[in-house]
């Protein structure tokens, strides 16, 4: 019952424990976590590197969340294909960057950035970050099927409340968008079985908008739409219910919202209304119906800012209407930048200060990225924004169409009419009642788990002859360049999980006792959404010479800068599994002898070497009885387990630059073994020797990192250096911190092309606040 206490305005109703209990179950075992990726530009030619910036944040106060470590990028094409793929280490701020660098053979399209860490795997994909980027091949002739193609509409009708109900008058809301997603002007009218005309109907925005009429029993209806041009299109309403409720919600004054439920049919009984936002509630009211009708008002200041999930409950505690309403976007980070010029000469420095602030004046801690580029035009297109896609867009169904247009910082009637449309025909898609008042959404039933370290490299281990899965089975994992190692062991699935960490492609091994089959499964998802939206890129002819003289720029910058942007981030310095040794030698400084058996024999008083029947054995010795332990130790090569000891004693020990020993009880991963003997090759690349009953293969887990190239001409040789810059991209910075004072500095310096630049700046604070900042400055043409 302690739970009630944190609900705004709830009045105790004993009846409805279930649901809300329901609820915070719901809330406390299903973290929500929103990836937002900044992109340095929407559009790109070839061979050009694209920057990106992840914000991990937790979903119902939009504070970066310092959960997940991991995140997962790709470009996907549009046969869900994916294109490119990176891994990014996220930090203890839920931040991370990486690039990707575009290859010469990809085809001219629009694509998808998606973006996602392993725990959203567990939830519909549409959950992932998503940005249409668009990639332009000049070396490839754009073949155009837009001209003569059949056009497709998709055309949608919603009821508010989700019902329609003969006799009562309700709202019913619509989508027309074509084939690109993009929403269309057309004329409507509804015609009933009769063919009378009942109601007239045009978009608002977007496609999007509304229109009011009383469906009546014993007719149908349906929806003739001419859409320009003159094509004319027949679609049928959904069908009106007999009995059942509807809803109607409108805003009575600035601060008050009506929340009417109309009844057909039904017995007059208690209704409840559930008001919650960002998984907490807000207020929970019960009402009466009488002649049809129960009316709730409500206090906007109660319901906080950004989307309100309104839900009503019939007697049986059962949701039998909802609908959305948006309560305004409440506080945000105002980031104000100036430049200290409106125009520049080329290779001339360019001095950036950056004010942060909330809406309240405020100055506030936050970390920003930043990206700076050449305005050339090449296709229609625009960026998406923090604050709208973490508000907004991140909870809803389906392609918003400039989502931004939303946070225009209007406020007039109809500005207001267009977002409460948006609301109406775009549902919300994080969770279902049903699921929830089953407590469906439990921990258990979540394949993915969080990768709270590293990165999670999954597997699975299968029979050779049958392939069914293998449980309760020990998988040994090694990364010999780094003398690290693991176990794991088979769940009932015949899967392995091993938490690692590296930069780059590294060889790993994997052995098993037995001879099993093993396969790594890929960490990226395989999951796509349903509402991917590939419209067909086209560009018009005369932006040939711009496509070719951006290709060459990104050509000569590539060139001239070769090698300047590749970093490679050190490896995390680990100790291995056990430690510092009690014992090591290091062979050079004794004599090298042929065989590892006379190493041993000769100078390691530590280790026993016995043979039986011609099968070799390395024993441990206990230093308190000066005898060998009488069970096998665990004995490493470059980190890997050796299985079979009598073909590892034909290793040649010119191979081996160290040993060393622990000479007691050793326990590893739930194992047991008497002492532990590891060998190191001077490469640690095992040295030549094959493993036993595994596999060795190449893994890839973060990209090594580049660091973006930018010059200085601060001084004359500089300035006046023949060397031509080429940049389109004049500065990205991903991880700009801002100070208490609320303030940050930046310069760069302008390249040698002119034209009109864009400063694209976004960011988080500490407290949840997101924001954006766009503008521009010119670089004038050389005379």
């Amino acid at each position: 019952m302690m739970i009630l206490l944190h609900i705004v305005g709830f009045t105790q109703q004993a009846d409805f424990t279930d649901v809300i209990e329901s609820f915070q179950f719901y809330k406390n075992s299903n973290l929500v976590e929103k990836i937002y990726a900044h992109i340095d530009r929407p559009v790109y030619v070839v061979g050009e590197t694209m920057w990106f910036k992840l914000y991990c944040t937790e979903g119902s106060s939009n504070v970066p969340l310092a959960v997940s470590k991991v995140g997962y990028v790709e470009i996907i094409g549009d046969e869900n294909e994916p294109i490119l793929q990176t891994i990014v280490s996220l930090d203890d701020n839920g931040m991370g960057y990486g690039s990707l660098v575009l290859p010469a053979a990809l085809r001219s399209g629009r694509y998808i950035f998606r973006a996602y860490t392993n725990w959203m795997k567990n939830f519909d994909p549409e959950f992932y970050f998503h940005e249409v980027v668009s990639i332009v091949n000049p070396f490839v002739a754009i073949s155009s099927t837009v001209e003569g193609r059949t056009k497709e509409y998709d055309v949608q009708f919603f009821p508010e409340g989700g019902n329609m109900v003969y006799g009562i008058t309700s709202k019913i809301a619509f989508r027309v968008v074509n084939q690109s997603g993009k929403g269309v002007e057309f004329s409507g009218v509804i015609l009933d079985s009769t063919n009378d005309t009942i109601s007239l109907f045009n978009p608002l925005k977007f496609g999007l908008g509304n229109f009011t009429f009383t469906p009546l029993k014993g007719s149908t209806y349906r929806a003739v739409i001419r859409f320009k041009g003159g094509e004319i299109r027949t679609y049928e309403l959904p069908s009106p219910l007999e009995a059942g409720y509807t809803l109607q919600v409108k805003d009575t004054s600035q601060n008050m919202v009506s929340v009417k439920v109309f009844a057909k049919n039904v017995p007059e009984n208690d209704v409840y209304l559930l008001a919650h936002a960002n998984h907490l509630i807000k207020t929970l009211k019960t009402g009466y119906i009488k002649d049809g009708l129960s009316v709730f008002l409500l206090d906007k200041n109660q319901l906080g800012d950004g989307i309100i999930h309104l839900t009503v409950f019939n007697k049986f505690f059962s949701p039998i209407c909802e609908r959305l309403y948006f309560n305004g976007i409440g506080n945000r980070l105002n980031i104000n930048v100036q430049t200290d010029k409106l125009e520049y000469k080329a290779r001339e420095n360019v001095a950036l200060r950056i004010r942060v602030n909330d809406l309240h004046g405020e100055q506030l801690t936050a970390n920003l990225s930043v990206s700076v580029y050449r305005i050339d035009s090449l296709v229609e297109t625009e960026h998406q924004d923090i604050t709208t896609y973490l508000k907004i867009t991140s909870d809803l169904v389906g392609n918003i169409e400039e989502p931004d247009f939303y946070f225009s910082g209007e406020n007039s009637n109809k500005h207001r009419l267009e977002i409460d449309n948006l609301m109406l025909t775009h549902g919300w898609r994080r969770f279902h009642w049903k699921g929830i008042l089953e407590n469906e959404y439990k921990l258990e039933k979540f394949k993915h788990i969080i990768e709270l370290r590293g990165h999670l490299l999954k597997g699975v281990l299968s029979s050779t002859e049958s392939g069914e899965p293998i449980s309760g089975v020990h998988v040994y994992f090694s990364v010999p360049h780094m003398q690290q190692s693991a176990i794991s062991k088979t769940n009932d699935h015949g899967e392995f999980l091993f938490d690692t960490r590296y930069y780059g492609k590294k060889m790993v091994t994997l052995q098993t006792d037995h001879s099993y089959r093993i396969e790594l499964l890929t960490p990226f998802s395989k999951q796509f959404g349903s509402n991917y939206t590939f419209s067909e890129l086209s560009l018009m002819s005369d932006l040939k010479n711009r496509l070719n003289a951006r290709s060459i720029y990104s050509q000569v910058h590539n060139a001239f800068t070769k090698g300047t942007e590749q970093i490679q981030t050190p490896d995390h310095v680990l100790l291995p599994i056990f430690g510092q040794p009690e014992r090591e030698y290091r062979l050079d400084d004794y004599t090298r002898f042929t065989t590892l058996e006379e190493v041993l024999r000769e100078y390691v008083p530590e280790i026993a070497v016995r043979r039986n029947k011609g099968i070799y054995r390395q024993v441990v010795i206990n230093p308190s009885t000066n005898l060998g332990f009488s069970n096998e130790p665990l004995i490493l090569l470059d980190g890997t387990r050796v299985l079979d000891v009598n073909r590892f004693m034909s290793i040649d020990p010119l191979q081996i630059r160290t040993l060393q020993i622990v000479n007691k009880q050793y326990f590893f991963a739930g194992l047991s073994f008497d002492g532990l003997i590891s060998y190191t090759t001077y490469n640690s690349d095992l040295g030549g020797y094959e493993i036993d009953k595994g596999i060795i293969t190449e893994y890839k887990i973060f990209d090594a990192e580049r660091e973006f190239f930018s010059p200085v001409y601060s001084i004359e040789s500089t300035q006046t250096s023949r060397i031509p810059d080429t940049r389109t991209l004049l500065y990205w910075n991903p991880n700009v911190d801002v100070d208490l004072d609320g303030t940050k500095n930046l310069d760069f310096f302008a390249s040698d092309l002119s034209g009109q630049f864009k400063i694209v700046i976004q960011g988080i604070s500490e407290n949840g606040l997101a924001g954006s900042s766009f503008t521009t400055f010119i670089v004038a043409r050389i005379k």
